[in-house]
This record gives structure tokens, C-alpha cells and sequence, in this order.
């Protein structure tokens, strides 16, 4: 079980039978919303400000990648989910985009419009 905490920018990994902190990890920035590729072994937090992080779980704190999107006009937190067995990383904005992001290299693959402003907190994704 991983427990994310907003402002604060930590997570922790705790043991599933007993509630027991396994690890702690910090974060560079606050938590947006984060999403988990347990397969993998990975983690992407919104930072709820410019960009998405992805932290390798199990290793160091230091983030893998950063997945870079406009600056946003007001701080707010926006999902983010991995798609396509782990190779996608997508995300919402408060610009009325949604990113599509390959895990792998954080090139930017696609930037879909939902609206011309507002925000997009909330995304779902399936793998078909």
C-alpha cells in the first residue's frame, strides 16, 4: 500500500498486513495525484504546477524523469495515469489540454484538446 500526501511532497510504502512503514520517499515538489505501475516498479506524481515526475520505487528519491507541460495559470492538482503496459504517461492540465507523454525517453508524443481553457483534473484511461 503506498500513502501520498499533498503538501508535503512525501509518500510512504506500508505494509499491507500490519499498516507497518516500509519505506518513506520524498518527493521534489507538492502531489498533484500520482499513479502507480506496480509491473514496472514506477511512479508518476503531479507536481501541481508545470510538469509530471516519475520516480523509480525501491531505489533512490532522485526523480527518473520529468514530463514538462505549460506553466499553469493557477496551481491545481491534475490526475495522471500510465497506459499501454507502462510505456505512456498521461495527464491532464488546467489549460483544457491532456498530455501524452512515452515513459521512456519524456518525449511528447501527443497534446489533446478537451477544451480551449479550463481545467482537466480528471482523466481515466483503459488499455484498449
Amino acid at each position: 500500500v503506498y500513502a501520498f500526501g499533498l503538501y508535503n511532497g512525501n509518500f510512504i510504502k506500508l505494509n499491507g498486513n500490519d499498516g507497518m512503514v516500509v519505506k518513506e520517499y520524498t518527493c521534489k515538489s507538492v502531489i498533484g495525484h500520482p499513479a502507480i505501475n506496480q509491473k514496472r516498479g514506477m511512479s508518476v506524481v503531479d507536481n501541481a504546477a508545470d510538469s509530471f515526475m516519475l520516480y523509480q520505487l525501491d531505489s533512490n528519491e532522485e526523480p527518473v524523469r520529468t514530463f514538462v507541460t505549460t506553466p499553469p495559470s493557477v496551481s491545481v492538482p491534475k490526475q495522471v495515469a500510465f497506459r499501454a503496459e507502462g510505456r505512456l504517461v498521461i495527464g491532464g492540465s488546467n489549460n483544457g489540454s491532456v498530455y501524452v507523454f512515452e515513459r521512456k525517453t519524456g518525449k511528447l508524443l501527443n497534446t489533446l484538446c478537451h477544451s480551449n481553457e479550463g481545467l482537466v483534473q480528471t482523466i481515466a484511461v483503459g488499455e484498449h
